[in-house]
């Protein structure tokens, strides 16, 4: 089996090999990036993991990446990197975007905005929530909330319900925040919500099921149920702790309602 260190080194061949059929005298002068190979040293430095790189630098030669785009992408790794940034988000949108044929240049553009919200998600909950300082933030939470943003929040609505949110742990601010987006995406009260999203929040008792909301707002309109009712029992079930399996019950219908519907912590592509 050939090692991870020496498969790196294979891709990388592999992108000089291509790079001097496709590129043009004029490409190479175009290019003003880091050469690859000092960034993928770079990245083993900063402790970015072998099998993310080899993932990056095969999408780079499966789409016929020129040099300077992958450094471009690599930078952005680095960066992401750098900032304590879980990495898993950003190489899914680097594949996905070059699935979709998106230029490079946008999908750049796209992670440095994806990492900004990072930031801004990271300051904004050390600053709000006592509880998570000295703490590490939870990768999957921060990307749930950071995913809001890409649901349709403003940065400023994110604020304002962070901020005036009733104590709870970060893991039920994320399950409040991906709802908070989704039902807004469905045309859900913004009252009704609110209502929702306090009761669980300030109860404490959004159980990991509660990020399945939406999808219970679904079944429950199929079968005539107003946003108020939806509401009231959401309430209801928040209130006596209950879990979703509790919700659909006061609702009256079982899981085979809920085969479609929105999924949790959908986000915009680049």
């Amino acid at each position: 089996m050939v090692r991870k260190s020496k498969l790196i080194e294979i891709i990388l061949l592999g992108i000089f090999i291509l790079s001097s059929w496709l590129a043009s005298p004029g490409l190479y002068a175009q290019s003003q990036g880091t050469p690859v190979t000092t960034l993928v040293e770079k990245a083993r430095a900063a402790g970015i993991p072998d099998h993310e790189l080899n993932q990056v630098l095969t999408l780079s030669v499966d789409h016929r990446l020129a040099p300077a785009d992958t450094s471009a992408i690599l930078e952005v790794l680095l960066m992401a990197r750098t900032a304590n940034l879980p990495l898993e988000p950003f190489v899914g949108k680097i594949e996905e975007g070059l699935a979709k044929g998106v230029p490079v240049q946008a999908i750049v553009a796209a992670l440095e905005q994806k990492a900004d919200d990072y930031r801004f998600v990271q300051t904004l909950l050390l600053r709000a929530v006592p509880s998570v300082k000295g703490q590490p933030l939870p990768e999957n939470d921060l990307t749930s909330i950071v995913n809001s943003l890409n649901g349709g929040v403003s940065r400023q609505e994110l604020m304002k319900f962070i901020e005036e949110a009733p104590a709870a742990p970060v893991s039920m601010l994320a399950i409040a925040a991906e709802n908070l987006a989704l039902l807004r995406q469905m045309g859900f009260e913004e009252t009704l919500t609110s209502r929702i999203l306090s009761t669980g929040l300030r109860l404490k008792s959004f159980a990991p099921s509660w990020r399945y909301l939406p999808r219970i707002v679904v079944a429950a309109r199929s079968k005539g149920m107003s946003d108020p009712d939806i509401a009231e029992a959401a309430v209801k079930a928040l209130s006596e702790k209950r879990d979703v399996a509790g919700l659909m019950q006061m609702l009256g219908f079982t899981g085979r309602d809920l085969r479609h519907g929105p999924s949790a912590g959908s986000s915009k592509t680049p």
